[in-house]
């Protein structure tokens, strides 16, 4: 089992510093100290200190409202390649007091509070803690990423919420906070993102992890300036303009000098020709440990591997609350709520539709019927849950490993392979340590390097430069032994591609959306979802701002439109 890094060691000293006061007092005769809480007036006068909080500030990323759980329970639920137990969520039922959205947002805002929080704090104590100049800009430069992460989650998720950075914080429990332009959100993404940009290491020490590093930041600006051609420019403007063009030949280079850095490559086979190399190869990152070869001798590294690029660590080493990741655990729920494991609460299931949607594999030099992905992406009747030599090394059994989702509903295809689909990823092998399925450990691969190489192939086809973008299109697909595709680069030939490569990895439903805003994209909502009106077209795109945010607020942060 993984050791915890140093970003996570000192998550019990430092969760609470920020968001209480020193003492309490009752009738003025009473100062009592909660010594369980580390008050502000006390803090930021070591560089420990320093250290800490900005530790404390990778924490949201962790929490149940992300990628411990909602983000999964959102996103890939919305999407028409997952079904979910019960056919609200599948049908994006949600409302403006939903718990999940609620949490989401409230995580999301807790890592920009933190973020925007102490760069403002490290500056103006810098003296007191005994920090010089080259300590500060390393920290700030990683509360920096982590800043623009949290603007481009608000702006591609909320729409346009409440913009602060650290020399706006919003500090006055009395005023009324109103929607900001997304614009703001956009180029203060950028902003933050630059200036991380040019200060972040490369790589960091394995004890080290998960922080940061200028690969991390220039793949999420990248992204976020090609998400902004859509949510901006052609919802907005509905037209490639000058400055539409310019931030996708910006993302295009970013992307490019990500691939082409030398710190990253994409998880080989060892042999081409063996079934069991293909897949793992691929199922490597999404695994929690190292996966086997056709070389005894050999394993496919998992988490933290090359081809990871925007990991975010998970452990099951602290587990005082399992429910609270990031806050009383280092672990997430994922295979709580989603694995095969036959405490789980198996709430999704693969939809039948995307098993035949993988292209078949004519030829393929392992053997392979269908795209080898296929495989590394739906548990089927018959594989096992795991190579080990334990309990669960059995076969994936429909009504033992899963709920019959689809089956019930009359969703499955006469001769299909399997009488139900499961999510392999993240769940193979089956996470069986400790207190499982509680407290799983497994890492979530938020940008791996193939999606870097489909992002960039999305930008070359926007801009037209089709013989550049092929090439990294075809890398990804020769990873698994399919054969290369021909230009021009389609948006078919995109959707597709990320369809199949980034399958049940939360991308989905979001790719979906940002296509809407271009006509060139053709998306139908009513034929992706099997002609059923679940997707209301102007009020869809964003979830809703909760409608506690806006009662505290007074009706001066309006609702997005539709809800």
């Amino acid at each position: 089992m993984k050791k915890i890094n140093q970003i996570f060691k000192c998550i019990a000293l430092s969760l609470l510093f920020m968001v209480v006061s020193s003492s309490c007092n009752e009738d003025e005769f009473m100062d009592v100290t909660n010594p369980n809480v580390l008050a502000l007036s006390s803090f930021y006068k070591t560089p420990q200190d320093a250290e800490f909080a900005v530790n404390v500030c990778y924490t949201p990323q962790m929490h149940r409202g992300l990628y411990a759980l909602n983000w999964w329970v959102l996103f890939n639920t919305f999407s028409d390649r997952i079904l979910f137990e019960t056919t609200g969520l599948d049908r994006i039922g949600i409302n403006t007091g939903d718990g999940f959205v609620r949490n989401t947002f409230l995580d999301i805002y807790r890592m920009l509070w933190r973020s925007s929080h102490v760069i403002y704090n490290i500056e103006v104590n810098q003296d007191v803690m005994g920090i010089d100049d080259e300590t500060v800009i390393k920290h700030k430069a990683q509360l920096k990423a982590l800043q623009g992460f949290s603007y481009f989650l608000l702006v591609s998720v909320f729409n346009k919420p409440y913009f602060y950075d650290e020399n706006s914080l919003p500090e006055d429990p009395e005023m009324i906070y109103g929607n900001s332009d997304q614009i703001e959100f956009w180029e203060g993404c950028q902003s933050s993102l630059e200036y991380a940009i040019q200060y972040l290491p490369e790589t960091y020490e394995p004890a080290n992890y998960g922080r940061v590093t200028k690969g991390m930041a220039q793949s999420l600006l990248g992204k976020a300036l090609l998400y902004k051609y859509y949510h901006f420019y052609m919802r907005f403007e509905q037209t490639m303009t000058a400055e539409a063009e310019a931030d996708l030949e910006y993302a295009k280079q970013l992307f490019y000098d990500v691939i082409y850095s030398g710190n990253y490559e994409l998880s080989q086979p060892l042999d081409m020709s063996s079934q069991l190399d293909v897949v793992n190869a691929y199922q490597c990152n999404f695994s929690y440990i190292d996966l086997p070869s056709s070389d005894p001798e050999i394993m496919y590294d998992s988490e933290n591997n090359r081809e990871s690029v925007w990991e975010i660590q998970y452990s099951d080493e602290r587990l005082d609350n399992v429910w609270l990741g990031g806050w009383l655990s280092t672990s997430n729920l994922l295979a709580q709520y989603f694995s095969g494991h036959v405490n789980s609460y198996k709430n999704h299931e693969g939809h039948p539709d995307l098993y035949y949607l993988f292209e078949d594999a004519t030829g393929h030099p392992a053997g392979f019927e269908k795209d080898p992905r296929v495989y590394g992406t739906m548990y089927m009747d018959g594989d096992h849950l795991d190579f080990r030599d334990n309990e669960y090394n059995v076969p994936y059994a429909t009504g033992t490993h899963n709920k019959r989702i689809a089956e019930s509903r009359g969703l499955n295809r006469p001769g299909q392979p399997s009488a139900s689909f499961g999510l392999k990823k993240y769940h193979y092998p089956t996470y069986v340590e400790n207190i499982a399925p509680q407290g799983c450990p497994n890492n979530v691969r938020y940008i791996r390097l193939s999606d870097v190489m489909l992002m960039y192939a999305e930008v070359c086809m926007l801009l037209g430069d089709h013989s550049e973008g092929i090439i990294e299109l075809n890398k990804v697909r020769a990873r698994v032994g399919m054969p290369p595709k021909a230009a021009p680069i389609t948006p078919q030939m995109i959707m597709n591609e990320r369809d199949f490569e980034l399958a049940f990895e939360g991308h989905r439903f979001l790719d979906l959306i940002r296509w809407s805003f271009d006509p060139q994209f053709a998306i139908d909502w009513l034929d992706i979802f099997d002609g059923d009106p679940i997707f209301k077209v102007g009020k869809n795109e964003y979830l809703p701002i909760p409608q506690f945010e806006i009662d505290v607020n007074e009706g001066g942060l309006e609702q997005n439109p539709g809800w």
